[in-house]
């Protein structure tokens, strides 16, 4: 009889363990998510980058507004030295994971990053600090087309379409850098 009494004393008792357990590993997961950037939240820059389309709907070309504000958001995400060491592959697949570029975007679902997208990059001789800019530039570049759901058809149009984000970005970054230096 006592037997049956613990067991029936402990599986409320382990249960109610495993539901707190289980209660604090999701407010753990929910608080660090918290801290993170949520995964389809866009960086403020609407206003600042905008798309010029055809008539078709499809991005033609880029417009910056280079007066406006920086918001802090973006200063955080630019590299915080000139790193000119070479990434490993893995290296290279986080940085676009960072950047949002294995999304499955609503507009632009041809631009998802693939296997085929870190080998190119990879076997590039580009530094470290190139390949961050030149993702947080596509990244800009496709957040804006969803923004204002412009059609990008190729991952060779998203290239030239950040060119002149990156040279942007390329500025703000060389700024941060002197100013880090002094």
């Amino acid at each position: 009889m006592n037997a049956t009494r613990k067991s029936s004393v402990c599986k409320p008792v382990a249960m109610s363990v495993t539901v707190m357990f289980m209660a604090l590993v999701i407010a753990n997961s929910a608080f660090s998510e918290q801290s993170a950037q949520p995964k389809n939240e866009q960086l403020p820059l609407s206003g600042i980058v905008l798309l010029n389309k055809n008539a078709q709907g499809q991005a033609t070309s880029v417009v910056l507004d280079e007066k406006a504000e920086t918001p802090k958001a973006l200063l955080d995400l630019l590299p915080a030295k000139k790193d000119t060491r070479k990434l490993t592959k893995e290296e290279i697949r986080q940085v676009a994971e960072k950047n949002r570029l294995f999304n499955d975007w609503d507009i632009n679902p041809v631009l998802r990053f693939q296997d085929g997208d870190i080998s190119a990059f990879s076997k590039e001789d580009l530094p470290a600090w190139n390949i961050e800019l030149q993702f947080l530039a596509r990244r800009i570049v496709i957040e804006a087309a969803e923004r204002e759901k412009a059609k990008i058809p190729s991952q060779g149009d998203l290239s030239a379409l950040s060119n002149p984000v990156f040279s942007w970005l390329y500025d703000l970054a060389r700024k941060k850098w002197e100013k880090d230096t002094k």
